[in-house]
């Protein structure tokens, strides 16, 4: 590491004290505020805006990148911050919208009540994600609290769920009031408790940060986490439909709960209509295929703004249309802060176990978003200072839960699509983040944004929310993605789906088990504990999924690890002259104990990558004291094959190619065995199966039909040379194939000529 990088690591070491001298304050102002370059810089402004038109697309430079602690424009952080506030934006205003909104699953709270937790939201984002960004030390300790990155936090979508069966609950129960006619009135009471039991459940995710991560990840496994994800989603999906056909609220109900609500949102709005009306309908899909749109033909900013431009577009149809109320614009003052309106703290027995359940699920997602974010800033995704950041991370995280509380808005969490707007703007320099924090308070205090907001018509946030809402389905996909599909794992998912998603089709499935009506209200809050659990899809799937991956043993691959669980890999080893030793031709490499790859192209390039992936490896090994994990290695490989086929700066110079070789890295870490498709271009994919090089259609076709997750290391070498004897131009022998196996008992290991002969004759 060089000086100046040194110097820059001075707010992330782990040593107390150890801070180097940092540059006078008075020049870094005047270089930042009063020169060219610290104003304006020389970056491509224009990039950021340029849309992504066919045939009209011109050739430009890379933007350069900005580390986490580079030098950048304050021009440029704040238009990439104003990009991060946009980004968040429908993500923090949706959660106390749908919350505080009307009808039975709702606090349906008074519109100025609406206005000021929407504004909240904003401002305690913004002062929460700086917490995080900051990252401080905690006073004679090891520890952190904050990652030092742009970790920016927004309202947690999980708590919906959760919040509108706990709100249900209490009109059912008494504590909040209903009118004579079956109106739901306002129940400050209910949203109150709601924070109070979301600020005590807190306390289990600030202690659960001083573990230390990886026994975090064995406890709350992707098997675990994923569906549960997955299931907060899909149950969220169904609130964003009804809003899109018209509203959530009491109009949404057959038959209407009264004459008032018998239009959409209610007789007394500007242009009320029958629920599921097509123009309803209308401004809603107008909504969803602007996000389409954007993403298609959108310049960068755009893209990672997509959600809120098509909800501005729909937001000026229906003002066009005549769908707007500017009553409440009109009425709300000029500015509002935190604690305007105050709510009744208080504990909800019932909805403990399921905010529990939460918070465990936002300590996993922190886990998941901090690690993303050090990738794409550029940053160890391993060793101390990467599990400080993860530690420091998760305790933010659920500080932040209990000061939100504190500050009349559910729980935060750490929001990964502003990873997205990392990797496309190519900046992770934490000026940008700060200036994100900035517009975020500034929307917040001026209250008649949050007006605006709160007056946008449900069909037009139902077309935003629905696609929201399935982004995080979509995201719980990815995590359950991670792991490997072998028969035990299907097996539990399986249960927890079967559960969660009944529960959420019919969630009334639970109601009448527990028929007890006495005075005992402990009792009956314990009932009502239960009967909520089983309720809530996720929750249910999170208890099923945690407790099965704890008490089934794994199944036999523990046994066949060493006998048969695995990577096999399959070369064909053509001698293009007799006089040629066929010893001499390598096309099966060891990488290192536990990895190793196969090659298809010129060799004399295969080997320059492969000396670097040693490198890699054995310095990782060195420093560490623990094996590079196979995905690392992989992406060291691609990094130099990118450096290689560039000049200085991303400048094409005519000295420099691409690599002229594919690769298949194999290895077997701790996330169990992998298989990566290393392309002449630096980029990598990770297979269950893959074929390369001459006849690789032919083969992969063959591998697509045969192949399955439950293969055994001998049905994988039968499969292997079953696929190469197909593409073959001379008949399969065991002098010119080659096979090699990767397992966790015995690491990455060539096959010998005597092992070669019998697995070639078993296979004859």
């Amino acid at each position: 590491m060089s000086a100046q990088e040194d110097a820059h690591e001075g707010p992330d070491t782990i040593v107390p004290g150890s801070n180097p001298p940092k540059t006078s304050i008075v020049t870094r102002f005047k270089r930042n505020f009063f020169t060219r370059e610290g104003l304006v810089g020389d970056y491509d402004y224009a990039f950021l805006f340029r849309p992504n038109i066919p045939f009209m697309r011109k050739p430009r430079k890379s933007a350069p990148f900005f580390g986490l602690h580079d030098p950048m424009p304050i021009l440029l952080a704040m238009l990439l911050g104003f990009q991060h506030a946009l980004a968040m934006l429908a993500g923090v205003i949706s959660p106390p919208i749908i919350i505080s909104g009307s009808g039975k699953s709702a606090a349906n709270l008074p519109p100025d009540v609406q206005r000021y937790l929407v504004s909240t939201s904003l401002i305690v984002c913004g002062i929460l994600s700086a917490i995080q960004i900051t990252r401080f030390h905690i006073y004679k300790t090891p520890y952190y609290l904050g990652t030092g990155l742009i970790s920016v936090v927004g309202t947690s979508f999980a708590i919906i769920p959760v919040a509108q069966g706990a709100l249900s609950q209490m009109y059912e129960r008494g504590i909040c009031p209903i009118a004579d006619d079956g109106t739901y009135l306002p129940c400050p009471k209910g949203y109150g408790a709601l924070l109070g039991t979301a600020m005590v459940c807190a306390l289990l995710e600030i202690l659960l940060s001083f573990m230390p991560p990886k026994i975090l990840q064995k406890i709350f496994p992707p098997i675990v986490t994923g569906p549960t994800v997955m299931l907060i989603g899909t149950s969220l999906i169904g609130s964003g439909f009804k809003n899109w056909a018209g509203g959530n609220g009491p109009c949404s109900s057959i038959p209407p709960p009264s004459q008032f609500f018998s239009l959409c949102p209610n007789t007394a709005a500007p242009r009320p209509l029958p629920w599921g009306s097509a123009e309803f309908i209308g401004l809603g899909f107008l909504v969803f295929v602007s996000i389409i749109l954007c993403e298609r033909f959108g310049s960068p900013i755009m893209k990672s703004c997509a959600v809120i431009i098509g909800l501005l577009i729909g937001c000026i149809v229906a003002a066009a249309c005549g769908y707007f109320d500017d009553t409440g614009i009109k009425a709300a003052p000029a500015v509002s802060f935190i604690w305007v309106h105050t709510f009744p703290l208080s504990v909800y027995g019932p909805i403990v176990l399921p905010l529990l359940a939460v918070y465990l699920v936002l300590m996993m997602e922190a886990i998941g978003d901090i690690t993303a974010t050090c990738d794409v800033s550029k940053l160890d995704v391993e060793g101390k200072l990467y599990e400080s950041r993860i530690q420091g991370g998760v305790l933010a995280d659920g500080f932040n839960g209990l000061l939100a509380c504190l500050s009349t808005i559910t729980p935060m969490s750490t929001f990964a699509q502003n990873n997205g707007v990392i990797a496309l703007t190519r900046c992770a320099n934490r000026k940008a983040g700060y200036f994100c924090c900035f517009w975020l308070i500034v929307a917040g205090i001026f209250s008649k944004f949050a007006a605006a907001l709160v007056a946008i018509p449900g069909a037009v946030l139902g077309g935003m929310t629905t696609f929201l809402f399935s982004a995080v389905a979509v995201s719980g996909m990815r995590i359950t993605s991670t792991m490997p599909f072998t028969r035990r794992n299907r097996f539990i998912i399986t249960c927890g789906l079967a559960l969660g998603f009944g529960a959420e089709m019919v969630n009334n499935w639970f109601q009448n088990v527990f028929t007890y009506s006495g005075d005992n209200a402990g009792k009956q809050g314990f009932f009502d504990a239960i009967t909520l659990v089983c309720s809530t899809g996720f929750a249910l799937c999170a208890f099923v999924t945690l407790i099965l991956n704890l008490i089934l043993p794994e199944e036999d691959e523990v046994e066949d690890v060493a006998t048969g669980y695995g990577v096999i890999i399959g070369v064909e080893k053509r001698v293009t002259s007799s006089l040629l030793e066929a010893s001499s031709v390598e096309k099966i490499v060891e990488i290192d104990r536990h990895l190793g790859c196969a090659m298809s192209g010129l060799q004399a390039d295969a080997r320059s990558m492969i000396e670097h992936a040693r490198v890699e490896a054995q310095n990782h090994t060195f420093h560490y004291g623990e094996p590079l994990r196979v995905e690392s290695v992989t992406q060291a490989i691609c990094d130099l094959a990118l450096r290689f086929g560039e000049g200085a700066d991303g400048e094409e110079s005519i000295m420099s190619r691409p690599f002229g070789v594919a690769l298949l890295i194999a290895g077997y870490d701790e996330d169990g065995p992998q298989l990566y498709h290393a392309e002449p271009s630096g980029t990598f994919y990770r297979y269950n199966a893959k074929a390369i090089g001459s006849g690789s259609e032919g083969a992969q076709a063959e591998l697509q039909n045969e192949y399955h997750s439950s293969l055994t290391l001998s049905e994988a070498e039968n499969l292997v040379l079953k696929t190469l004897k197909q593409v073959m131009e001379e008949k399969l022998d065991s002098k010119n194939v080659q096979l090699a196996s990767v397992t966790k008992e015995k690491g990455f290991r060539i096959y010998t000529d005597a092992e070669m002969t019998e697995v070639v004759s078993r296979l004859n």
